[in-house]
């Protein structure tokens, strides 16, 4: 056997950012599957609109230290489940509680140690790869063919607007 260091558990994050920074109007995409019976799935996309509990005015921002986020997903279909579900947290109807979640850490030539991540399943998405956008439709979308484009891709990232009017190349 041997020794595993803190060193070495660094890089290794569950599939969670180490680290987030969020502001209400910020946009975001879950980065795991929460829910998927409830749309709550890697790629949904939306807006911060609040934290709980709310900041105080006079707490450092490194101290915040939030229950839930609250997001308010493009697809109004999306976590109706778990806002049903939860108690009123928020003003605003659309508004889907996020918690934090876990993910295992497998460490080890056969995975025997485990270790664990707790954070949000959130990254900021104000831009996203044609990879994360497949299978959704969007009204506007800004395409950028610079770099290595595959066989297909470019036409995968094209066909996710509604309208031609709404593509921008």
């Amino acid at each position: 056997t041997g020794q595993i260091t803190a060193s070495n558990l660094n890089d290794q994050t569950g599939g969670l950012p180490t680290s987030i920074t969020l502001a209400i109007g910020a946009r975001v995409m879950l980065i795991k599957n929460i829910n998927v019976q409830d749309g709550l799935v890697n790629s949904a996309s939306g807006t911060v609109v609040g934290f709980h509990p709310p900041p105080n005015d006079d707490m450092p921002a490194e101290n915040f230290d939030p229950k839930f986020i609250f997001v308010q997903f493009d697809d109004a279909r999306v976590g109706k489940q778990t806002r049903r579900e939860t108690p009123v947290l928020h003003n605003s109807p659309l508004a889907t509680p996020i918690a934090r979640q876990e993910a295992k850490i497998f460490i080890g030539r056969y995975g025997k140690i485990s270790n664990k991540r707790i954070q949000f399943p959130l990254a900021l998405a104000w831009a996203v790869t044609i990879h994360k956008e497949q299978g959704r439709t969007e009204n506007t979308l800004v395409v950028s063919s610079n770099g290595a484009f595959h066989k297909g891709q470019f036409y995968t990232a094209i066909s996710r607007v509604k309208d031609l009017s709404g593509l921008h190349i």
